[in-house]
């Protein structure tokens, strides 16, 4: 059962659904925004203050927010099991904090201005965990939406 499944309704395909889902919200044709619960912004921004990073990084933290686009325990793309520690918690905002909080971490440490260095250390080409090589596509998201 895929993701849009369980929201279609009788007789009502993946596509029309899909239309609906963009038409409400503004006719926006990112994936993760269809998806994305109201406090998020709010949240990533908090943790960007609390972690102390400037203009890019923060715009680097939304950025991967939007490029990983991952479910509850995975929604910035870390795989620590820390880090996805409230994959199964009632309260999705707690998955998603704790979740910022190890991206905004790893880029105040890891990111020195250099994007391709970062992309090398976060979403290496070649990784074990990305059989089908989707990380190649890493970098030159984050840059899209980075431009934006």
């Amino acid at each position: 059962m895929g993701l849009l499944d369980g929201l279609l309704q009788p007789g009502q395909t993946k596509s029309q659904l899909v239309d609906e889902l963009i038409a409400k919200n503004n006719n926006q044709s990112s994936m993760s925004k269809l998806f994305k619960a109201p406090q998020e912004d709010e949240i990533i921004s908090r943790v960007a203050k609390e972690y102390k990073l400037d203009e890019v990084e923060t715009k680097l933290l939304f950025a991967i927010r939007d490029v990983e686009a991952g479910r509850q325990g995975r929604e910035f793309g870390v795989l620590k099991p820390e880090a996805m520690r409230f994959e199964n918690d009632p309260d999705p905002m707690k998955s998603l904090e704790i979740q910022a909080k190890w991206a905004a971490g790893t880029i105040e440490k890891r990111f020195t201005g250099d994007l391709k260095a970062f992309a090398d250390r976060w979403a290496p080409i070649g990784a074990k965990n990305d059989p089908d090589n989707l990380n190649k596509n890493w970098l030159p998201n984050i840059l899209d939406k980075m431009s934006k």
